[in-house]
């Protein structure tokens, strides 16, 4: 729930848990949630319009926020494309997808710590 930044984890086999505070997502494009949502615009604009800061850095993710996020329904294609990149180059389908510029996305960049 308190962290600098996004911190989604996928555990497929089932052998972690959580100690603290967390949260579990269930349900369809899970690995499509995962990768937009560490992404650098979710979590700009989860810094900057959705969430409780905490100190300088800090960010509480609490769900009713999460769940306002403006997550894109992805597309057939959109899954199988997202689920073959690599965390490089979610930022720019990303990008596309909101149909930023790259003035907006190299400002999202550099306000993300």
């Amino acid at each position: 729930e308190l962290s600098q930044g996004s911190r989604f984890a996928m555990d497929e086999s089932g052998k972690y848990f959580i100690s603290n505070t967390g949260y579990l997502l269930t349900g369809a494009y899970l690995l499509y949630l995962l990768k937009i949502l560490n992404s650098n615009l979710i979590e700009f604009a989860f810094s900057h319009y959705y969430s409780t800061l905490m100190g300088d850095t800090g960010v509480r993710w609490l769900s009713q926020y999460i769940m306002n996020l403006p997550i894109i329904k992805p597309s057939k294609t959109d899954l199988i494309i997202v689920e073959n990149l690599t965390e490089s180059e979610i930022d720019d389908f990303v990008a596309n997808a909101y149909k930023l510029s790259d003035a907006e996305m190299q400002f999202i960049s550099s306000s993300v710590k």
